[in-house]
């Protein structure tokens, strides 16, 4: 009996810490953002508004973010992005920082090409152990006829990671959005939203479950 009990707590304690634990983690960092950007922004709010309250520092820059994405989307918005870029591109040093600034940036939010859009299953570091990548460039060039490709391989920092140059044929592709592959890296794979079947170095099914303990079937 006491040992059912004690199972029973350590049940109920672990679900309301996977509960709360996320909750108050987003809440937290939320505010820090809020808080943060609101010092930063107080003694100018202060000086032209004349009043300050918690919160309006975010809010301005969430309404100037949406106004420059706007303007930027119009005839003479773009004309005026490409002479910042033009500008940029020529400054020593800063020109460094903001081409790669910009390179990071622009695969997740283009809607051109797929980069950063396809994810995949490559075996690194070694034959049976795969890692979960994402295609960077779809055309690297060939070697000994095969068409290459980069992938990136993050680690659970997302910054960091590993750029391979590899035969597109050896890049299995998952079926999964870039989010939940993110989630999986972020994790360090503890949260998997799919399960993958793999025979012979390719994928064979793949299932969406998200059930602990679910297996995957080859496919026939």
């Amino acid at each position: 009996m006491f040992h059912k009990i004690k199972q029973r707590f350590k049940r109920y304690f672990l679900t309301g810490l996977f509960v709360l634990l996320p909750v108050v983690v987003s809440l937290k960092v939320f505010v820090w953002l809020v808080t943060y950007v609101d010092d930063l922004l107080k003694p100018f709010l202060r000086d032209v508004l004349g009043e300050y309250f918690f919160g309006i520092g975010i809010a301005i820059i969430v309404v100037l973010l949406f106004a420059v994405g706007m303007f930027a989307q119009n005839y003479i918005g773009k004309r005026l992005v490409r002479l910042v870029e033009f500008i940029f591109d020529r400054l020593p040093f800063i020109r460094t920082i903001y081409s790669v600034v910009r390179q990071l940036i622009e695969p997740f939010y283009s809607e051109k090409g797929n980069s950063f859009r396809q994810v995949v299953l490559v075996q690194y570091p070694m034959e049976r152990r795969y890692a979960l990548g994402f295609i960077a460039n779809e055309n690297a060039g060939t070697a000994d006829g095969e068409k290459l490709v980069t992938v990136f391989l993050p680690s659970n920092h997302l910054h960091l990671g590993y750029l391979v140059i590899m035969p597109e044929k050896d890049a299995i592709p998952v079926d999964i959005g870039v989010e939940d592959a993110l989630k999986t890296i972020v994790s360090c794979g503890i949260v998997i939203p799919s399960k993958f079947g793999i025979e012979g170095g390719k994928l064979v099914d793949l299932r969406r479950d998200t059930l602990p303990g679910a297996e995957v079937s080859a496919a026939d």
